[in-house]
């Protein structure tokens, strides 16, 4: 998750105010830190709905993947 956030974040300070951060200037280092509060805070909203995907995804991977496996894994004498 993070490996991917993190560039994702840094691109996007640079679409928004046009240059990479310096992190030798305090004016950057406000901004960046501004925009990492940001998208903590929306991480942070995003855990229920990833936690609602994944319960609601649930009885689907249990018939499309999980039981399939099962039923090829039997079929072959294994247990």
């Amino acid at each position: 998750f993070w490996g991917v956030s993190v560039p994702f974040c840094i691109a996007g300070y640079r679409a928004a105010t046009g240059h990479w951060p310096d992190l030798s200037s305090q004016e950057d280092l406000a901004q960046l830190g501004a925009e990492a509060f940001a998208f903590v805070n929306v991480a942070r909203f995003a855990v229920p709905l990833r936690i609602g995907l994944a319960l609601s995804t649930t009885p689907w991977v249990q018939s499309n993947i999980v039981d399939r496996f099962q039923k090829e894994k039997q079929g072959h004498g294994e247990v």
